[in-house]
């Protein structure tokens, strides 16, 4: 075997185990469990989801947009979570709190006009 076979057949090999964990952590969470999701996780898919909105957004349009973009995380980002990070957000000025939710209506965010959240 010379050294660029090895190089190939290793780089093959922990391709398809990071695939393979990506899998089983993504089983785990589903089944309810708290799959392995490094810390900040759920900030930075929330950033994301709010960088792909067109215009205001709810903590519902947030979660479909993670749950589509990032499965893995389905589990982790609660809507309690999604609205903790929205409000820290809104706290840093990062986004804006159009409208403050009451009762069962929910609040509505937009992105801050002058700072790009990611």
């Amino acid at each position: 075997m010379t050294k660029t076979e090895y190089e190939r057949l290793r780089k093959q090999i922990q391709e398809h185990y990071e695939t393979d964990l990506a899998a089983l952590d993504r089983v785990y969470g589903l089944c309810g469990g708290e799959a392995n999701v490094p810390y900040g996780a759920v900030t930075k898919a929330v950033r994301d989801a709010i960088y792909k909105q067109d215009g205001p957004f709810t903590t519902r349009s947030i979660e479909s947009e993670i749950v589509k973009a990032h499965p893995e995380l389905e589990a982790e980002s609660c809507r309690t979570s999604i609205t903790n990070v929205l409000m820290r957000l809104a706290d840093s000025g990062d986004v804006q709190c159009t409208k403050r939710g009451v009762g069962r209506s929910p609040s509505v965010y937009a992105p801050a006009v002058a700072t790009n959240v990611r």
